[in-house]
């Protein structure tokens, strides 16, 4: 049966995504083993598909747009939606509304034509902020790609695997999957469902307010939920939380409504994700055969490829 450790697990995974089994297990009182175990059966129930690597759209020279589309009852929109150019991930909710984030080439960059065709005009869009780079990256390396493109498809996959993969030494693969998350050019989704046993239902909160210190306040009043992300335009924050049944659900959510600093809440219990692993890496490859074409110099001018010490 699925229960709160479980989503312990998950909430810290979220935090520190290259953790090892016996720290998970220390945070949650279990022995490494267990937590092992505990992420197998996960996986086993379908309550998690296992997690996904999803880099900065700035450092693919794309910026990141997420369009929510009114409720559909195709079940194959999911995977269409992906077949457009710019799409990356989609997910749908109890609700049956549709969220697909896109990779445009354009800052404030409109739904393909294809999604509007697919979806019909989306009901919100908002730029997020997660994923996205820290002010004081301008881009990433060639060697940083590389071990980029070694993480999207398995962002848990073995420092030893990532170094022969990538022809690294283990110190510096170590040192850039360190800094990738550190500076926010990569974040690992954790493609979870709503829990499908008895015990535990997992769900999002999407909330709008005027400033940081609402938001804020409103996830500490919320000890069942781990920070997902904010967003901006509008100003939002995205919570992981956990409930033992529907009902608990609606009573966070009527709860938040008669907040009235808070200007709109969103609770999305997702019934499936889908993520364009090989969309994502061929941005990738694009990135590094552009740079290693040397093209757009003057982009780039001052900035070469950086040098991982093994010393």
């Amino acid at each position: 049966m699925v229960d709160e450790r479980d989503f312990r697990i998950l909430a810290h995974l979220l935090r520190d995504p290259f953790a090892s089994y016996e720290k998970l297990g220390r945070q949650t009182g279990l022995s490494g083993t267990a937590a092992k175990t505990r992420l197998e059966d996960l996986e086993r129930l379908g309550v998690l598909e296992g997690f996904r690597g999803l880099p900065a759209a700035g450092i693919l020279h794309r910026y990141a747009r997420l369009f929510l589309f009114k409720p559909t009852d195709n079940p194959k929109s999911l995977e269409r939606a992906l077949e457009t150019e710019s799409a990356v991930f989609a997910t749908l909710d109890q609700n049956k509304v549709v969220g697909v984030l896109t990779y445009n080439l354009a800052q404030q960059g409109k739904p393909e034509a294809a999604l509007v065709e697919l979806l019909g005009e989306p009901e919100f869009e908002t730029t997020p902020l997660i994923p996205n780079l820290n002010n004081s990256v301008n881009r990433a390396s060639i060697s940083e790609l590389e071990v980029i493109k070694g993480l999207v498809p398995h962002p848990r996959i073995s420092l030893s695997d990532l170094s022969e993969l990538t022809g690294l030494s283990l110190k510096v693969v170590r040192k850039i999957r360190s800094r990738l998350i550190g500076e926010g050019m990569l974040h690992v989704l954790p493609m979870f469902q709503a829990a499908h046993s008895r015990g535990l239902l997992l769900y999002e909160i999407l909330a709008h307010a005027a400033n940081h210190s609402i938001l804020s306040q409103m996830s500490e009043n919320l000890p069942e939920c781990s920070i997902l992300g904010h967003h901006e335009n509008p100003l939002g924050l995205s919570l992981y939380c956990w409930a033992n049944s529907l009902k608990e659900v609606l009573e966070v959510e009527a709860g938040l409504k008669e907040n009235s600093s808070i200007d709109s809440v969103r609770i999305v219990i997702h019934m499936q994700r889908v993520f364009a692993s090989s969309r994502v890496i061929d941005l990738v490859e694009k990135e590094i055969l552009r740079q290693k074409n040397g093209r757009n110099s003057r982009e780039h001018l001052g900035f070469g490829d950086r040098i991982y010490s093994t010393r």
